[in-house]
Parts: C-alpha cells; structure tokens; sequence
C-alpha cells in the first residue's frame, strides 16, 4: 500500500461515511470522540485507507512477525460467532487483551501478532475496534 496523504476535509467525510454505514449514532459518536479523530488523522496521513466496501486498511509503520506483516485489513462487519472465538481463554477484566481479540476477529490475524504491534500501530487499529465492542 503506498502512503498517500489526503486533505483533512476528505478524511473526515470518509470516517463519516464509515461511521454511517455501521449506523454509529451520536452519542456514541461523542463518546468515541478520540477515536475518531485519530481515524481521520491517520487516513489523512496515509496510514489509514477506506476502501469502497467500508474495509479499512491501516499500513503498518513498523511491521511485524517473521513473516513481516506490513497490512492490516479490517472487515467492515463482525459477527459474534467470529469475536468469540478470537476471545476465547481470556482472564475476565482483561481489556487490552479483550481489544487484540476483536482486532484479530476483525483483520483475521492471530491474536498473538495483534499483541506484537507497535502502540503508535496498535492505536489506529483499537481506534477501529473500538466501535465493534
């Protein structure tokens, strides 16, 4: 994926668009705030790319696991089945560990390679998982 940068306006309308189509109302949207920001920071920055079937694709800045994982793609729908099966053995209370599961759900990576990110990495990709909690 090449990094290409793009006006703020555009990336807002585009975090919109996505935000629309999961049907995130507005005080979820107030809530979620932050998160939303950095979404529109990273796809303005070029880390973050909407495609046309509301799959985000985030360009790691620093790859990861021998087989150097440089994307993440995350499916624009989640069904439960799918996040339980990424969650399962966690200790209860476990939130960081609760958060690398549903991003593992939602890009179909290991949950072990989810943990390896970067924390400048692993905020974009919590900033998307966010609104599947």
């Amino acid at each position: 994926m090449e990094n290409k940068k793009i006006a703020r306006e555009a990336a807002e309308a585009e975090v919109n668009s996505w935000l629309e189509y999961k049907k995130v109302n507005a005080k979820k949207r107030e809530v979620y705030n932050e998160n939303i920001e950095i979404l529109i920071d990273s796809i303005s920055e070029g880390y973050l790319v909407l495609e046309e079937d509301k799959t985000f694709v985030q360009e790691l800045r620093y790859p990861i696991g021998k087989d150097e994982v440089t994307t993440l793609r995350f499916k624009p729908r989640l069904k439960v089945s799918t996040a339980q099966v990424c969650l399962q053995g966690l200790k209860p209370g476990d939130a960081e560990g609760r958060i690398c599961g549903y991003i593992a759900a939602l890009t179909v990576q290991d949950r072990n390679i989810i943990r390896e990110l970067d924390t400048e990495d692993f905020e974009i990709a919590r900033s998307i998982a966010i609104f599947f909690l």
